[in-house]
């Protein structure tokens, strides 16, 4: 059996099978006027006002660098079907730093001590996965 979906009156998706899905949807966004009939019939179903879950960022890969007494970083995003991502955390031998920008330097290392990083990305529905680890040695 198939449906067609409308928004308001106007046709969305005709001839979908069930179950149906609605595509392209903003993360944490209250819908309403939805309505689903059978597929090429007049008679619609309302479909009740819903709101759309927001989501993690999948896990983003680190690179980084030894410097003198630091290391220069680079995020790369993973995948993100969620909210804006607002920040990212770098973790230095376990320990949370928040920086805002994909690119950077974590200073205050001690040269000749080897470090293991890796970041996390944050949206408004938490952090995601950490990014696989990554070990430096900042030297003079």
């Amino acid at each position: 059996m198939q449906f067609d979906l409308y928004k308001g009156e106007t046709l969305v998706q005709g001839a979908i099978d069930s179950p149906i899905k609605i595509t392209s949807l903003t993360p944490n966004t209250k819908y309403s006027d939805y309505s689903v009939a059978y597929a090429g019939k007049t008679e619609k179903t309302a479909v009740p006002e819903f709101t759309t879950s927001d989501v993690v960022p999948t896990k983003p890969s680190l690179a980084v660098t030894a410097a003198d007494g630091a290391v220069s970083y680079t995020i790369t995003d993973g995948t993100n079907n969620g909210s804006a991502i607002t920040g990212y955390k770098i973790y230095v031998d376990g320990t949370a730093r928040d920086v805002t920008a994909k690119t950077g330097t974590i200073d205050s290392l001690t040269n000749g001590t080897e470090y293991t990083f890796s970041a996390t990305a944050v949206n408004s529905a938490g952090e995601s996965a950490k990014s696989d680890e990554v070990k430096a040695t900042p030297t003079a």
